[in-house]
């Protein structure tokens, strides 16, 4: 199969998904609930475009979602239609944002213990300081959780994705950065400046025309799979496990990727107030190599801790982030923390 065919299949599961949540919410029972968050958060994010050396800032960030949910005539089911926004107000950089509206159903059989859902957005991510970032994308996917036990409850989800990037990316602007004898092999190996079936070789100040080409058109097909675990060890801890692998097939070959992570949470809540979240994961990233023999692999880490204070209708949260990727193209090594607090309305 194609991916061409693939990217249209993908197209119509999505559109076909939110047309059965549209028609549901239409047919919906009585009782239906409109309910939404505003969000405010400040912080201080050190690496906000992921580079080896790169400027930090403090941000605002400015989040809105409304939820439309309801009962549609089917047997023990649930449907939410939603549509969000996020706003990051860089104060010393460029800014970025992000629009998405989608929905789920899920219903529930062999009496409440499996739960199987459909789910479909469409979305918008705009970035000044990251251009090559930008793009407009859709998704479809399947769920499916087992609830096994009163302690366990098991899950799968599968994901399709379609991104397409409105601006175009230097993809061997980082060769500059490589060991000096990886430049000469790339010099002696260089082809002719305008490579057949490619675009041309663009020239920057100060590079090598074998280290530099621009890729105006640029979409991606991505395929995720999810397995997890929540154990409820208590009634006020929960722990989730999860893996997941993700194939990544870009427009831009040296993009491509296939993805490999692990992650593992808890949510502990000491009382009906508080709910305290660490989390911790890993990811493999295994980028195709590229004609040149170029080869990029990555690793990336993190640890991450939430804590919030719940009172009425509000939530006070406080949180830290840590980001380690490690990677064979040297400047796409880089650490990150972003720390920020903030408070969120419910209503």
């Amino acid at each position: 199969m194609t991916a061409k065919i693939l990217i249209k299949t993908t197209q119509f599961i999505t559109f076909f998904m939110l047309y059965l949540l549209i028609s549901a919410a239409l047919t919906a029972h009585a009782g239906a609930v409109f309910n939404g968050q505003i969000g405010f958060s400040g912080g201080y994010d050190d690496n906000p475009s992921l580079l080896s050396e790169s400027k930090g800032s403090a941000f605002a960030s400015y989040r809105l979602r409304l939820d439309f949910r309801f009962h549609p005539k089917i047997a023990a089911s649930e449907t939410d239609l939603f549509i969000e926004g996020l706003y990051r107000d860089y104060f010393s950089l460029e800014d970025n944002y992000r629009l998405r509206a989608g929905g789920y159903l899920t219903w529930q059989m062999a009496g409440g213990r499996l739960i199987p859902g459909i789910f479909g957005d469409l979305s918008a991510y705009r970035d000044k300081l990251n251009p090559t970032d930008e793009k407009n994308g859709f998704t479809a996917g399947v769920k499916l959780d087992w609830i096994a036990s009163a302690r366990l409850t098991l899950g799968i989800q599968q994901l399709w994705t379609y991104q397409d990037y409105d601006n175009p990316s230097d993809i061997y602007a980082h060769r500059d950065n490589l060991p000096q004898m990886q430049q000469r092999a790339l010099r002696a190996s260089a082809g002719p400046p305008f490579p057949q079936g490619g675009a041309p070789l663009i020239l920057f100040p100060g590079k090598s025309p074998a280290f530099s080409q621009v890729e105006s058109n640029r979409n991606e097909w991505l395929s995720s799979t999810t397995i997890r675990g929540i154990l409820y060890f208590m009634s006020d801890l929960k722990g989730e496990i999860s893996a997941e692998y993700v194939k990544s097939d870009f427009s831009v070959y040296q993009e491509s990727y296939a993805e490999k992570g692990a992650f593992f949470s808890l949510i502990w809540t000491p009382d009906k107030a508080w709910e305290i979240s660490p989390l911790i994961y890993v990811k493999r990233f295994d980028y195709n190599t590229a004609p040149d023999g170029i080869k990029r692999d990555d690793t990336e880490r993190g640890i991450g801790l939430n804590i919030s204070y719940f009172f009425k209708a509000f939530e006070v949260f406080v949180s830290m982030n840590l980001t380690d990727n490690n990677s064979e193209i040297e400047t796409e090594t880089y650490q990150r923390t972003v720390t920020q607090c903030g408070i969120v309305w419910s209503f």
